[in-house]
């Protein structure tokens, strides 16, 4: 992570989805002060409200998710 010192990573609701796990590889592998979590809103809900309107609300369930893979 050197390479880019000032950078940060984002990652919003398409790393709950089934064929993401190239994401989920890459989420695991970033130090976690470089990590931002975000919704995207109102496009890329997280898995289980596929098909709403993403909304900062689904914040907690992408949260929880990510908590789950560190």
């Amino acid at each position: 992570m050197d390479t880019f010192p000032n950078a940060y990573f984002g990652f919003d609701g398409n790393i709950t989805y089934p064929k993401a796990q190239s994401l989920r590889d890459a989420f695991v592998s970033v130090p976690l002060e470089k990590i931002l979590l975000e919704t995207d809103a109102p496009y890329l809900a997280p898995q289980g409200l596929r098909g709403t309107i993403n909304t900062p609300s689904s914040m907690k369930t992408i949260y929880a998710y990510t908590a789950e893979l560190r």
